[in-house]
C-alpha cells in the first residue's frame, strides 16, 4: 500500500477538517455531542472509500501509476472544498 498521503481516501478527510479548524479558529466551540461526531465521522471518511482489491486482477504494467500520481492535485483540491465549505458556512442569515 502506498503512503497515506498519496491514498485518494487520505484526501476527503482534509476536505472535513478544514471547516473543523476554521470553526474552532473563528471562536466556535461544539458540544461535547458535536466533538463525540467528529471523532466518529473522521475515522469514518477515511475508512468508506476502501475496497478489497484481494480478488482484482493485477493491472498490466504500462497501466499502472506512480504511487505519487495525483496526490498533490488531490490534496488541493481537499484544501479547495473544506475552503469552500468554511467560507459558505461564515456567511450570515440575512446575506439572501
Amino acid at each position: 500500500m502506498a503512503g497515506w498521503a498519496s491514498s485518494p481516501r487520505s484526501r476527503a478527510p482534509g476536505a472535513a477538517l478544514v471547516p473543523v479548524i476554521v470553526g474552532l479558529a473563528t471562536g466556535d466551540q461544539p458540544s461535547a455531542l458535536a466533538w463525540v461526531g467528529i471523532v466518529v465521522a473522521f475515522p469514518a471518511i477515511y475508512l468508506i472509500p476502501q475496497t478489497d482489491t484481494a480478488h482484482e486482477p493485477e493491472p498490466a504494467l504500462d497501466q499502472r501509476l506512480p504511487a505519487s500520481s495525483g496526490a498533490g492535485d488531490g490534496v488541493i483540491a481537499g484544501l479547495g472544498f473544506g475552503a469552500l465549505f468554511a467560507l459558505v458556512g461564515q456567511i450570515g442569515g440575512d446575506a439572501a
